[in-house]
Protein backbone atom coordinates (compact mmCIF):
# COMPACT_ATOMS: atom_id res chain seq x y z
CA UNK A 1 0.00 0.00 0.00
CA UNK A 2 1.51 3.31 -1.03
CA UNK A 3 1.59 6.00 1.66
CA UNK A 4 -1.01 8.77 1.53
CA UNK A 5 0.02 11.91 -0.25
CA UNK A 6 -1.10 15.49 0.00
CA UNK A 7 -3.82 16.49 -2.37
CA UNK A 8 -1.10 18.41 -4.21
CA UNK A 9 2.49 17.20 -4.43
CA UNK A 10 5.00 18.94 -2.19
CA UNK A 11 7.12 20.27 -5.07
CA UNK A 12 4.01 22.03 -6.43
CA UNK A 13 3.37 23.97 -3.25
CA UNK A 14 5.61 26.94 -4.23
CA UNK A 15 3.39 27.49 -7.26
CA UNK A 16 0.27 27.45 -5.12
CA UNK A 17 1.91 29.82 -2.65
CA UNK A 18 2.60 32.19 -5.55
CA UNK A 19 -1.09 31.96 -6.44
CA UNK A 20 -2.10 32.74 -2.86
CA UNK A 21 0.43 35.60 -2.73
CA UNK A 22 -1.20 37.13 -5.78
CA UNK A 23 -4.36 37.52 -3.74
CA UNK A 24 -2.44 39.70 -1.30
CA UNK A 25 -1.56 42.22 -4.03
CA UNK A 26 -3.87 45.24 -4.00
CA UNK A 27 -5.65 45.88 -7.27
CA UNK A 28 -3.57 48.08 -9.59
CA UNK A 29 -4.85 51.49 -10.47
CA UNK A 30 -5.65 52.16 -14.08
CA UNK A 31 -2.66 53.25 -16.11
CA UNK A 32 -4.47 56.07 -17.84
CA UNK A 33 -5.69 59.08 -15.92
CA UNK A 34 -8.41 61.24 -17.33
CA UNK A 35 -6.99 64.66 -18.06
CA UNK A 36 -8.82 67.68 -16.70
CA UNK A 37 -10.64 69.61 -19.39
CA UNK A 38 -10.50 73.38 -19.16
CA UNK A 39 -13.73 75.12 -18.46
CA UNK A 40 -15.14 76.72 -21.60
CA UNK A 41 -14.45 80.41 -21.89
CA UNK A 42 -16.85 82.97 -23.20
CA UNK A 43 -15.32 82.64 -26.65
CA UNK A 44 -15.88 78.90 -26.62
CA UNK A 45 -19.26 78.85 -25.00
CA UNK A 46 -21.96 77.14 -27.01
CA UNK A 47 -25.41 78.60 -27.34
CA UNK A 48 -28.09 75.95 -27.18
CA UNK A 49 -31.80 76.41 -27.59
CA UNK A 50 -33.68 75.27 -24.51
CA UNK A 51 -35.07 71.81 -25.12
CA UNK A 52 -38.74 71.36 -24.57
CA UNK A 53 -39.94 68.15 -23.04
CA UNK A 54 -41.61 66.00 -25.65
CA UNK A 55 -44.55 63.76 -25.06
CA UNK A 56 -43.44 60.92 -22.82
CA UNK A 57 -44.27 57.27 -23.42
CA UNK A 58 -47.73 56.22 -22.58
CA UNK A 59 -47.93 54.72 -19.08
CA UNK A 60 -48.09 50.93 -19.27
CA UNK A 61 -51.40 49.36 -18.57
CA UNK A 62 -51.49 47.90 -15.12
CA UNK A 63 -51.12 44.13 -15.21
CA UNK A 64 -53.33 42.24 -12.79
CA UNK A 65 -51.29 40.53 -10.12
CA UNK A 66 -51.72 36.79 -9.99
CA UNK A 67 -53.16 35.14 -6.89
CA UNK A 68 -50.87 33.12 -4.66
CA UNK A 69 -51.91 29.59 -3.70
CA UNK A 70 -50.27 27.56 -0.93
CA UNK A 71 -51.11 24.17 0.58
CA UNK A 72 -51.54 24.50 4.34
CA UNK A 73 -52.21 20.87 5.28
CA UNK A 74 -53.35 17.53 3.89
CA UNK A 75 -54.78 14.36 5.38
CA UNK A 76 -56.52 11.15 4.39
CA UNK A 77 -59.82 9.94 5.88
CA UNK A 78 -60.53 6.28 6.66
CA UNK A 79 -62.46 5.82 3.42
CA UNK A 80 -59.49 7.07 1.37
CA UNK A 81 -60.86 10.58 0.85
CA UNK A 82 -58.11 13.19 0.54
CA UNK A 83 -58.67 16.47 2.41
CA UNK A 84 -56.47 19.40 1.40
CA UNK A 85 -56.59 22.78 3.09
CA UNK A 86 -55.31 25.66 0.98
CA UNK A 87 -54.80 29.38 1.37
CA UNK A 88 -55.27 31.85 -1.48
CA UNK A 89 -53.98 35.42 -1.44
CA UNK A 90 -55.75 37.38 -4.18
CA UNK A 91 -54.57 41.01 -4.63
CA UNK A 92 -57.61 41.83 -6.77
CA UNK A 93 -60.05 40.62 -4.14
CA UNK A 94 -62.26 38.98 -6.73
CA UNK A 95 -63.97 35.65 -6.82
CA UNK A 96 -61.56 32.73 -6.78
CA UNK A 97 -62.05 29.40 -8.59
CA UNK A 98 -59.95 26.36 -7.71
CA UNK A 99 -59.10 23.56 -10.14
CA UNK A 100 -57.43 20.21 -9.41
CA UNK A 101 -55.53 17.82 -11.66
CA UNK A 102 -53.66 14.57 -11.01
CA UNK A 103 -50.73 13.80 -13.30
CA UNK A 104 -51.97 16.52 -15.63
CA UNK A 105 -55.51 15.11 -15.92
CA UNK A 106 -58.29 17.34 -14.50
CA UNK A 107 -60.08 15.78 -11.57
CA UNK A 108 -63.85 16.00 -12.11
CA UNK A 109 -65.20 15.42 -8.61
CA UNK A 110 -63.85 17.94 -6.12
CA UNK A 111 -65.84 19.45 -3.25
CA UNK A 112 -64.60 22.95 -2.41
CA UNK A 113 -65.74 24.80 0.67
CA UNK A 114 -64.44 28.07 2.04
CA UNK A 115 -63.42 27.48 5.63
CA UNK A 116 -62.80 31.08 6.63
CA UNK A 117 -61.71 34.43 5.31
CA UNK A 118 -58.61 36.12 6.64
CA UNK A 119 -57.52 39.73 6.46
CA UNK A 120 -55.37 39.25 3.36
CA UNK A 121 -56.28 35.73 2.23
CA UNK A 122 -58.98 33.07 2.22
CA UNK A 123 -58.84 29.44 3.33
CA UNK A 124 -60.46 26.69 1.27
CA UNK A 125 -60.92 22.98 2.01
CA UNK A 126 -60.85 20.57 -0.92
CA UNK A 127 -62.23 17.04 -0.61
CA UNK A 128 -61.64 14.43 -3.30
CA UNK A 129 -60.86 10.78 -3.94
CA UNK A 130 -57.67 10.41 -5.98
CA UNK A 131 -58.16 8.65 -9.30
CA UNK A 132 -54.58 7.32 -9.14
CA UNK A 133 -52.73 6.19 -6.01
CA UNK A 134 -49.35 7.59 -7.11
CA UNK A 135 -48.62 10.84 -8.86
CA UNK A 136 -48.63 14.61 -8.52
CA UNK A 137 -51.76 16.52 -7.52
CA UNK A 138 -51.70 20.10 -8.81
CA UNK A 139 -53.89 22.95 -7.54
CA UNK A 140 -54.45 26.22 -9.39
CA UNK A 141 -56.39 29.29 -8.25
CA UNK A 142 -57.96 31.56 -10.86
CA UNK A 143 -59.18 35.09 -10.25
CA UNK A 144 -60.77 36.58 -13.34
CA UNK A 145 -58.38 35.94 -16.23
CA UNK A 146 -55.30 35.49 -14.02
CA UNK A 147 -54.11 32.15 -12.69
CA UNK A 148 -51.79 31.35 -9.83
CA UNK A 149 -48.69 29.22 -10.12
CA UNK A 150 -49.59 25.59 -9.41
CA UNK A 151 -49.15 24.22 -5.90
CA UNK A 152 -48.25 20.55 -5.96
CA UNK A 153 -48.78 17.66 -3.59
CA UNK A 154 -47.15 14.31 -4.29
CA UNK A 155 -49.22 11.19 -3.67
CA UNK A 156 -47.90 7.77 -2.76
CA UNK A 157 -50.35 4.90 -2.32
CA UNK A 158 -53.18 7.40 -2.16
CA UNK A 159 -51.63 9.43 0.67
CA UNK A 160 -49.59 12.63 0.72
CA UNK A 161 -45.91 11.85 0.23
CA UNK A 162 -44.01 12.71 3.41
CA UNK A 163 -40.51 11.80 2.23
CA UNK A 164 -38.34 14.76 1.20
CA UNK A 165 -36.48 15.14 -2.06
CA UNK A 166 -32.69 15.13 -2.21
CA UNK A 167 -30.73 17.58 -4.35
CA UNK A 168 -26.99 16.99 -4.80
CA UNK A 169 -24.46 19.31 -6.42
CA UNK A 170 -21.13 17.46 -6.49
CA UNK A 171 -18.08 19.45 -7.64
CA UNK A 172 -14.60 18.00 -8.10
CA UNK A 173 -11.67 19.85 -9.70
CA UNK A 174 -8.43 17.99 -10.28
CA UNK A 175 -7.26 19.56 -13.56
CA UNK A 176 -6.87 23.33 -13.80
CA UNK A 177 -6.44 25.55 -16.83
CA UNK A 178 -3.68 27.51 -15.14
CA UNK A 179 -0.26 25.86 -15.21
CA UNK A 180 0.50 27.52 -11.86
CA UNK A 181 -2.10 25.41 -10.03
CA UNK A 182 -1.02 21.83 -9.27
CA UNK A 183 -3.27 19.01 -10.34
CA UNK A 184 -5.10 16.64 -8.01
CA UNK A 185 -5.42 12.96 -8.88
CA UNK A 186 -8.77 12.02 -7.37
CA UNK A 187 -10.83 15.19 -6.81
CA UNK A 188 -12.98 14.63 -9.91
CA UNK A 189 -13.39 10.96 -9.04
CA UNK A 190 -14.39 11.95 -5.50
CA UNK A 191 -17.25 14.03 -6.89
CA UNK A 192 -18.50 11.20 -9.10
CA UNK A 193 -18.16 8.55 -6.39
CA UNK A 194 -20.07 10.60 -3.83
CA UNK A 195 -22.84 11.35 -6.34
CA UNK A 196 -23.16 7.63 -7.17
CA UNK A 197 -23.37 6.78 -3.47
CA UNK A 198 -26.14 9.32 -2.89
CA UNK A 199 -28.08 8.07 -5.93
CA UNK A 200 -28.36 4.67 -4.26
CA UNK A 201 -30.72 6.31 -1.75
CA UNK A 202 -33.49 6.35 -4.35
CA UNK A 203 -36.78 4.94 -2.99
CA UNK A 204 -35.32 4.68 0.53
CA UNK A 205 -35.17 7.88 2.55
CA UNK A 206 -36.10 10.24 -0.29
CA UNK A 207 -39.00 10.29 -2.72
CA UNK A 208 -36.70 11.43 -5.52
CA UNK A 209 -33.02 12.24 -5.98
CA UNK A 210 -31.65 14.77 -8.43
CA UNK A 211 -27.88 14.92 -8.90
CA UNK A 212 -25.69 17.32 -10.85
CA UNK A 213 -21.96 16.55 -11.14
CA UNK A 214 -19.40 19.17 -12.20
CA UNK A 215 -15.92 17.75 -12.67
CA UNK A 216 -12.72 19.25 -14.09
CA UNK A 217 -13.51 21.37 -17.19
CA UNK A 218 -17.22 21.38 -16.39
CA UNK A 219 -16.52 22.97 -13.01
CA UNK A 220 -15.89 26.52 -14.18
CA UNK A 221 -16.77 29.44 -11.95
CA UNK A 222 -19.91 30.25 -13.94
CA UNK A 223 -21.09 26.64 -14.00
CA UNK A 224 -20.62 26.34 -10.23
CA UNK A 225 -22.62 29.55 -9.74
CA UNK A 226 -25.29 28.19 -12.08
CA UNK A 227 -25.38 25.01 -10.00
CA UNK A 228 -25.89 26.99 -6.81
CA UNK A 229 -28.71 28.95 -8.47
CA UNK A 230 -30.24 25.62 -9.54
CA UNK A 231 -30.31 24.45 -5.90
CA UNK A 232 -31.95 27.71 -4.82
CA UNK A 233 -34.62 27.63 -7.53
CA UNK A 234 -35.59 23.95 -7.44
CA UNK A 235 -35.40 22.80 -3.81
CA UNK A 236 -38.17 23.40 -1.27
CA UNK A 237 -38.26 23.91 2.48
CA UNK A 238 -38.96 20.20 3.09
CA UNK A 239 -36.02 18.98 0.99
CA UNK A 240 -32.40 18.13 1.77
CA UNK A 241 -29.57 19.71 -0.22
CA UNK A 242 -26.01 18.33 -0.32
CA UNK A 243 -23.17 20.43 -1.75
CA UNK A 244 -19.84 18.62 -2.15
CA UNK A 245 -16.65 20.52 -3.03
CA UNK A 246 -13.36 18.74 -3.75
CA UNK A 247 -10.31 20.62 -4.99
CA UNK A 248 -7.97 23.42 -3.97
CA UNK A 249 -8.80 26.19 -1.54
CA UNK A 250 -6.91 29.34 -0.63
CA UNK A 251 -7.39 32.59 1.27
CA UNK A 252 -6.69 36.31 1.03
CA UNK A 253 -5.08 38.58 3.65
CA UNK A 254 -8.49 39.41 5.11
CA UNK A 255 -9.11 35.77 5.95
CA UNK A 256 -11.61 35.30 3.12
CA UNK A 257 -11.86 31.71 1.84
CA UNK A 258 -11.82 30.93 -1.89
CA UNK A 259 -12.54 27.68 -3.73
CA UNK A 260 -10.61 27.34 -6.98
CA UNK A 261 -12.76 26.36 -10.00
CA UNK A 262 -11.21 24.83 -13.10
CA UNK A 263 -10.71 28.23 -14.77
CA UNK A 264 -9.21 29.95 -11.71
CA UNK A 265 -6.32 32.36 -12.20
CA UNK A 266 -4.31 34.53 -9.80
CA UNK A 267 -7.31 36.82 -9.48
CA UNK A 268 -10.10 36.97 -6.91
CA UNK A 269 -12.69 37.48 -9.61
CA UNK A 270 -12.00 34.02 -11.07
CA UNK A 271 -12.52 32.16 -7.77
CA UNK A 272 -15.59 31.19 -5.76
CA UNK A 273 -15.44 33.30 -2.62
CA UNK A 274 -16.67 32.21 0.76
CA UNK A 275 -19.04 35.17 0.74
CA UNK A 276 -20.68 34.03 -2.51
CA UNK A 277 -20.90 30.49 -1.17
CA UNK A 278 -22.41 31.69 2.10
CA UNK A 279 -25.03 33.85 0.37
CA UNK A 280 -26.05 31.00 -1.93
CA UNK A 281 -26.39 28.44 0.86
CA UNK A 282 -28.45 30.83 2.97
CA UNK A 283 -30.83 31.33 0.04
CA UNK A 284 -31.54 27.59 -0.19
CA UNK A 285 -34.89 27.02 1.56
CA UNK A 286 -34.35 23.47 2.90
CA UNK A 287 -31.80 21.59 4.98
CA UNK A 288 -28.26 22.17 3.73
CA UNK A 289 -25.22 19.91 4.20
CA UNK A 290 -21.90 21.25 2.92
CA UNK A 291 -19.14 18.66 2.50
CA UNK A 292 -15.67 20.18 1.99
CA UNK A 293 -12.78 18.00 0.82
CA UNK A 294 -10.56 20.91 -0.16
CA UNK A 295 -6.79 21.06 0.08
CA UNK A 296 -5.46 23.56 2.56
CA UNK A 297 -2.39 23.96 4.74
CA UNK A 298 -0.87 26.46 7.12
CA UNK A 299 1.17 28.20 4.42
CA UNK A 300 -1.66 28.45 1.89
CA UNK A 301 -4.96 28.34 3.78
CA UNK A 302 -4.70 29.30 7.41
CA UNK A 303 -6.91 28.22 10.27
CA UNK A 304 -8.28 31.75 10.59
CA UNK A 305 -9.93 31.87 7.17
CA UNK A 306 -11.16 28.28 7.29
CA UNK A 307 -12.71 28.60 10.72
CA UNK A 308 -14.19 31.93 9.75
CA UNK A 309 -15.93 30.35 6.76
CA UNK A 310 -17.38 27.53 8.86
CA UNK A 311 -18.50 29.88 11.65
CA UNK A 312 -20.17 32.24 9.18
CA UNK A 313 -22.01 29.41 7.44
CA UNK A 314 -23.31 27.80 10.63
CA UNK A 315 -25.01 30.99 11.80
CA UNK A 316 -28.01 29.60 9.92
CA UNK A 317 -29.87 26.88 11.81
CA UNK A 318 -30.34 24.87 8.60
CA UNK A 319 -26.69 24.63 7.49
CA UNK A 320 -24.29 21.90 8.60
CA UNK A 321 -20.64 21.94 7.48
CA UNK A 322 -18.50 18.80 7.46
CA UNK A 323 -14.89 19.50 6.50
CA UNK A 324 -12.06 17.13 5.64
CA UNK A 325 -9.63 18.58 8.19
CA UNK A 326 -8.87 21.44 10.50
CA UNK A 327 -7.59 24.73 9.13
CA UNK A 328 -3.89 23.94 9.51
CA UNK A 329 -3.94 20.40 8.07
CA UNK A 330 -3.64 19.09 4.53
CA UNK A 331 -6.43 16.99 3.00
CA UNK A 332 -4.78 13.83 1.70
CA UNK A 333 -5.39 11.35 -1.08
CA UNK A 334 -3.75 8.07 -2.07
CA UNK A 335 -3.72 5.63 -5.02
CA UNK A 336 -4.33 2.90 -2.44
CA UNK A 337 -7.82 4.31 -1.88
CA UNK A 338 -8.26 6.02 -5.30
CA UNK A 339 -10.03 8.76 -3.32
CA UNK A 340 -9.36 11.48 -0.85
CA UNK A 341 -9.23 10.09 2.69
CA UNK A 342 -12.26 12.15 3.72
CA UNK A 343 -14.34 11.11 0.71
CA UNK A 344 -13.46 7.45 1.23
CA UNK A 345 -14.63 7.66 4.84
CA UNK A 346 -17.85 9.40 3.77
CA UNK A 347 -18.68 6.73 1.20
CA UNK A 348 -17.95 3.89 3.61
CA UNK A 349 -20.08 5.51 6.29
CA UNK A 350 -23.01 6.17 3.96
CA UNK A 351 -22.94 2.56 2.78
CA UNK A 352 -23.52 1.28 6.31
CA UNK A 353 -20.28 1.32 8.25
CA UNK A 354 -21.42 4.35 10.28
CA UNK A 355 -24.67 2.71 11.46
CA UNK A 356 -23.70 2.69 15.14
CA UNK A 357 -27.32 2.83 16.32
CA UNK A 358 -28.13 -0.19 14.12
CA UNK A 359 -31.39 1.40 12.99
CA UNK A 360 -30.52 1.22 9.26
CA UNK A 361 -30.11 4.99 9.08
CA UNK A 362 -27.01 7.16 8.90
CA UNK A 363 -27.13 10.48 10.73
CA UNK A 364 -24.55 13.27 10.57
CA UNK A 365 -23.34 12.52 14.10
CA UNK A 366 -22.80 8.87 13.18
CA UNK A 367 -20.99 9.91 10.01
CA UNK A 368 -18.77 12.21 12.07
CA UNK A 369 -18.00 9.39 14.52
CA UNK A 370 -16.92 7.06 11.73
CA UNK A 371 -14.88 9.71 9.86
CA UNK A 372 -13.12 10.80 13.06
CA UNK A 373 -11.87 7.22 13.41
CA UNK A 374 -11.33 6.27 9.77
CA UNK A 375 -9.57 9.38 8.42
CA UNK A 376 -6.83 9.45 11.09
CA UNK A 377 -6.45 5.71 10.53
CA UNK A 378 -5.89 6.22 6.79
CA UNK A 379 -3.56 9.21 7.21
CA UNK A 380 -1.55 8.02 10.24
CA UNK A 381 -3.14 10.71 12.39
CA UNK A 382 -2.17 13.60 10.08
CA UNK A 383 -5.78 14.60 9.22
CA UNK A 384 -8.83 15.09 11.43
CA UNK A 385 -12.30 15.89 10.03
CA UNK A 386 -14.38 18.68 11.53
CA UNK A 387 -18.17 18.83 11.86
CA UNK A 388 -19.76 22.20 12.62
CA UNK A 389 -23.47 22.84 13.11
CA UNK A 390 -25.60 25.31 15.05
CA UNK A 391 -26.78 24.20 18.46
CA UNK A 392 -30.39 24.49 17.33
CA UNK A 393 -29.87 22.33 14.23
CA UNK A 394 -31.16 18.76 14.52
CA UNK A 395 -29.05 15.71 13.85
CA UNK A 396 -29.87 15.32 10.15
CA UNK A 397 -30.40 11.79 8.85
CA UNK A 398 -28.57 11.71 5.52
CA UNK A 399 -29.05 8.13 4.35
CA UNK A 400 -31.05 4.94 4.87
CA UNK A 401 -29.72 1.45 4.28
CA UNK A 402 -31.16 -1.12 1.86
CA UNK A 403 -31.84 -4.70 2.88
CA UNK A 404 -28.81 -5.99 0.98
CA UNK A 405 -25.43 -4.75 -0.15
CA UNK A 406 -24.50 -2.73 2.94
CA UNK A 407 -21.11 -2.49 4.60
CA UNK A 408 -21.72 -3.51 8.24
CA UNK A 409 -20.41 -1.45 11.11
CA UNK A 410 -17.23 -3.07 12.53
CA UNK A 411 -18.81 -3.49 15.96
CA UNK A 412 -21.84 -5.14 14.41
CA UNK A 413 -19.59 -7.44 12.39
CA UNK A 414 -17.69 -8.44 15.54
CA UNK A 415 -20.93 -9.12 17.37
CA UNK A 416 -22.21 -11.22 14.49
CA UNK A 417 -19.02 -13.28 14.49
CA UNK A 418 -19.32 -13.74 18.25
CA UNK A 419 -22.96 -14.78 17.90
CA UNK A 420 -22.10 -17.27 15.17
CA UNK A 421 -19.24 -18.63 17.27
CA UNK A 422 -21.41 -18.86 20.38
CA UNK A 423 -24.19 -20.51 18.38
CA UNK A 424 -21.78 -23.01 16.91
CA UNK A 425 -20.33 -23.82 20.32
CA UNK A 426 -23.80 -24.21 21.82
CA UNK A 427 -24.91 -26.45 18.98
CA UNK A 428 -21.77 -28.53 19.30
CA UNK A 429 -22.24 -28.92 23.04
CA UNK A 430 -25.90 -29.87 22.57
CA UNK A 431 -25.01 -32.48 19.97
CA UNK A 432 -22.23 -33.83 22.19
CA UNK A 433 -24.49 -34.10 25.21
CA UNK A 434 -27.24 -35.74 23.14
CA UNK A 435 -24.87 -38.31 21.68
CA UNK A 436 -23.40 -39.08 25.11
CA UNK A 437 -26.80 -39.49 26.76
CA UNK A 438 -28.04 -41.69 23.93
CA UNK A 439 -25.03 -43.91 24.13
CA UNK A 440 -25.35 -44.20 27.91
CA UNK A 441 -29.03 -45.17 27.73
CA UNK A 442 -28.35 -47.67 24.99
CA UNK A 443 -25.53 -49.32 26.91
CA UNK A 444 -27.60 -49.59 30.11
CA UNK A 445 -30.22 -51.84 28.46
CA UNK A 446 -29.55 -55.68 28.98
CA UNK A 447 -28.92 -57.43 25.69
CA UNK A 448 -29.05 -61.11 26.88
CA UNK A 449 -32.68 -61.28 27.93
CA UNK A 450 -35.06 -63.15 25.66
CA UNK A 451 -38.32 -61.38 25.06
CA UNK A 452 -41.41 -63.65 25.55
CA UNK A 453 -43.16 -64.86 22.44
CA UNK A 454 -46.95 -64.96 22.66
CA UNK A 455 -48.91 -67.51 20.76
CA UNK A 456 -51.95 -66.59 18.80
CA UNK A 457 -54.30 -68.66 20.96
Amino acid sequence: MSPPSRRSASHFWPALVVLATALWMPPMLGSSVAQAQPAPTANHAETRAPSLPGPGPAPPASTPRQPRLTIVSSSVAKDGTLVVETQVEDPSGGEVALSVSINGVPHPAVVVSQSRGLATASRYTLTLKPTQPDGVLSLVAQSGAVQSSPAQLRLRRGEPEKRPALWVLSVGVGTYQSADIPSLRFAAKDANDLATTMQRQRDLLYREITVRVLSDRQASLQQIKDGLAWLIDTSSAEDTVVLFLAGHGTNDPDGQYYFLPADAQADRQTMLSGTTLQEALRAIPGRVILLLDTCHSGNVLGRRSYNRLINDLTQENRIVVFAASTGDQVARESPAWANGAFTKALIEGLRGVADYAEDNRISMSELETWASVRVPQLTAGMQTPTLAKPNAAPDYVLAALPDQGILPNPKRAVRRRLLWWAGGVSLGLALGVGITVGATVQSSQPSNILMPMWSGR
